[in-house]
């Protein structure tokens, strides 16, 4: 059969037919939901397909797919999908949340919510204010390397105490407390020079040997003062105790005692009174207050302090004479027999 066909046939077609290589096309730019064409194979004579979870909107040029892997897309000139991400040149503006796998969500509003571990390789570059670090270790064997992370602030909450990591190691940080003390609990401190206009010392404070002007000044020269917040148990005498290189005497500086230093003076010490021994003989010259004298002689405990059984040999030992004290004490060096003088007490009883 050749030519054109009007009208309706009936009955069977026998003979070769020949296949349509074109069809006709409509533009349909306006339709928004445009099912695309497919054929179930790459050659032959097959029929056209489509499909509803594959469409695409013609009015603007928008592909949807319910679930897609793409191997390699082109999208616009800045950004490329593929199998094994997004690559983005320019900004990328989401009018929902952004999830990155399992642990990293990202809010139209810019917030970044992470599960996991969360680690910046460069600076990190807030506004001035509203920043929320905590930095909040438990206890001190979760604090991490201080070599890694030198410059790191951290609060150790079980000790109540911060840090900072410098050198290898971490330091704490000086707390003052509600009482407006500085420090915690029982510890002390050591400080350097304080200047200062007023200077108030809480009960049983313990300072550096102090000198005091009429205008109240504190100047520490060295050794120890103990302050007992009133002049009830204030020193009535110190004196400086040194040794001769000879190992034969004990030198004394102090009240009473008008040249530089006095070899093994008998001391005058008054009952109920107090005095002081500042300790400067060195380790080889232990300084105990006995009742008998000679290297092997009975130490009198009463009113000594600190302990006087095994000699002094640094600080200061202080002396509270008991008011039935002997009349005759002895100063004595425990390891040399030269080494010793006279307490006289008095009044004589």
């Amino acid at each position: 059969f050749s030519g054109n066909l009007t009208g309706n046939v009936t009955g069977d077609v026998t003979g070769t037919s020949t296949n349509a290589t074109n069809i006709t096309l409509a533009d349909e730019s306006s339709d928004t939901t445009c099912n695309v064409l497919f054929a179930t194979g790459t050659t032959g004579n097959l029929p056209a397909k489509t499909g509803t979870n594959f469409t695409f909107n013609s009015n603007t040029g928008d592909l949807a797919a319910t679930s897609a892997t793409l191997e390699h897309t082109f999208v616009g000139s800045a950004v490329t999908i593929s199998q094994s991400g997004i690559n983005a040149v320019g900004v990328i503006t989401a009018t929902g949340n952004i999830v990155v796998g399992a642990g990293v969500t990202i809010s139209p509003d810019g917030d970044i919510y992470a599960t996991g571990i969360t680690t910046f390789a460069k600076q990190i570059v807030g506004i001035s204010t509203n920043n929320l670090v905590p930095f909040l270790f438990n206890n001190y064997s979760d604090l991490p390397s201080a070599s890694d992370y030198h410059g790191q602030f951290a609060h150790v909450h079980v000790a109540g105490k911060a840090f900072y990591a410098h050198a290898g190691a971490w330091y704490e940080l000086i707390n003052k407390g509600a009482n407006g003390f500085v420090g915690l609990g029982t510890e002390k401190y050591n400080v350097g020079v304080v200047t200062t206009g007023t200077l108030n010392v809480g009960m049983a404070a313990t300072i550096g040997i102090v000198s005091f002007s009429s205008a109240g000044i504190v100047t520490a020269t060295s050794g120890i003062v103990t302050y007992y917040g009133d002049t009830s148990k204030a020193a009535d005498g110190r004196w400086n105790v040194g040794a001769t290189g000879d190992n034969n005497h004990f030198t004394f500086a102090g009240i009473g005692i008008t040249a530089d230093l006095v070899n093994d003076p008998t001391l005058y010490l008054a009952r109920g009174r107090v005095y002081e021994f500042v300790m400067q003989q060195g380790g080889t010259h232990p300084f105990r207050i006995q009742s008998t004298s000679g290297t092997g002689g009975t130490p009198y405990p009463h009113g000594v302090s600190p302990d006087n059984s095994s000699g002094a040999t640094s600080g200061v030992l202080r002396f509270e004479v008991p008011m039935n004290a002997p009349n005759t004490l002895f100063y004595q060096c425990t390891s040399h027999t030269n080494m010793v003088g006279i307490l006289s007490v008095f009044p004589a009883i």
